[in-house]
């Protein structure tokens, strides 16, 4: 089977959006399978990694957003002769309307992982009558011709149901690479290269750092109102990650007004094999999003044994309650500052215990192998369906 993923997001291993490692696991593991696998990606720049086994084709974009690059279109008259199914992975991109236009006309079925942009949270987030219009003209025909919509969690399932979408909707999680973490980590990394932990209970977020999709505005309240109700208390909050449309200063000024700059710091961004150390070195994981599809830095943090505090909007605290893996919090400065103080209270021993049921949820859980299996077999079915040979 021919497969070809269309992306504005770079795929990559370790840099870049959820989205981008997304596509860099799943289409490696499809190659893994026997697929034969493409990922056109519109970008002006060439920064991407190659998956194994796939290949990478990289268009500029066109300058106007609702058609395709020529290139792009010469490369697919002669591609598209052999291609079997189609993968978008978007939100409210015009170029991925383009995409699905294009391979429609040509009778060929595709599905789209919409990575939580369909969330009502980021409907009324910003640009919001653009928004309504793009959805109407653009964005419910583009769901409402797949073959089915992919969606990575139970509560991005809601959310696509909401929307109004009349297509199928597939309920697969994503995958993670559980080899990606190295066997011995350093827990003590943070200590080494940030003296201001010692001696405090280590928070950890990590992801980008954007206030309001990530809660980290209600999580900087709930630590000032522990400092100034608990000063006995000592805690330190690394915030890893890179700016977001200026959520860095947005955060950095919460800090300064509520006084906590001795206790938080912000890092800037950390990878490779240094970013599972930073991970494995925290005494609890905070990831009090208001929606997410499913964040990659929740499933490492798990895959380090690490316990990790959750709201909803995670899409993970259902898996936390069941497995006993941390703490589920409502978004909500109240309810994040009294978890956070039972996280804190808790006896280490029982702190270790729940880091060790979180590293049990991510091998059992999480595999690019199962997705990238139950992914093809979705589109074969849909061939099937159609009359086509698998």
């Amino acid at each position: 089977m021919e497969l070809v993923h269309f992306s504005m997001f770079k795929p990559h291993r370790f840099r870049g959006a959820g989205i981008s490692k997304f596509i860099y696991g799943l289409s490696s593991a499809q190659a893994a399978l026997g697929y034969s696998v493409t990922i056109a990606y519109l970008s002006e720049k060439d920064d991407f990694e190659v998956p194994p086994g796939v290949k990478v084709k990289r268009y500029r974009p066109h300058p106007l957003r609702f058609f395709l690059p020529r290139q792009f279109c010469k490369d697919a008259e002669v591609g598209l002769a052999k291609m079997d199914f189609g993968h978008l992975h978007c939100g409210y991109l015009p170029e991925m309307w383009a995409a699905a236009r294009f391979i429609k006309n040509r009778a060929i079925p595709y599905t789209v992982t919409p990575h939580a942009v369909l969330s009502p949270m980021v409907m009324a987030k910003s640009h919001r009558l653009r928004k309504v219009v793009f959805r109407h003209l653009f964005q419910l025909p583009l769901l409402n011709s797949a073959a089915f919509i992919h969606a990575l969690s139970s509560g991005e399932r809601k959310d696509v149901m909401k929307y109004g979408t009349t297509a199928r909707i597939k309920m697969i999680p994503q995958g993670f690479d559980i080899s990606e973490i190295p066997e011995s980590l350093d827990r003590s990394w943070i200590d080494l290269h940030y003296p201001l932990s010692r001696q405090t209970f280590k928070l950890v977020f990590m992801g980008r750092i954007d206030p309001v999709h990530k809660g980290l505005d209600l999580l900087v309240d709930a630590l000032a109102q522990i400092k100034t109700s608990f000063p006995e208390i000592a805690f330190s909050l690394f915030l890893i990650g890179s700016n977001y449309e200026g959520g860095q200063q947005n955060i950095e000024q919460q800090i300064a007004r509520y006084g906590v700059s001795d206790q938080v710091l912000l890092t800037g961004s950390i990878h490779g094999v240094e970013k599972y150390h930073a991970l494995a070195s925290a005494d609890l994981f905070v990831h009090p999003s208001r929606w997410e599809g499913m964040p990659f830095s929740l499933i490492e943090a798990f895959a380090c044994g690490v316990p990790c505090l959750v709201t909803p909007g995670s899409n993970a605290a259902g898996l936390v309650a069941r497995y006993d893996a941390g703490f589920v919090a409502e978004p909500t400065v109240d309810s994040i500052k009294g978890r956070l103080i039972q996280a804190i209270r808790t006896d280490p021993s029982a702190l270790r215990i729940k880091g060790r049921n979180a590293k049990r949820l991510a091998q059992t859980e999480f595999s690019w192998e199962t997705t990238a299996s139950l992914l093809c077999a979705q589109y074969e079915q849909e061939l099937k369906r159609r009359g086509k040979a698998v």
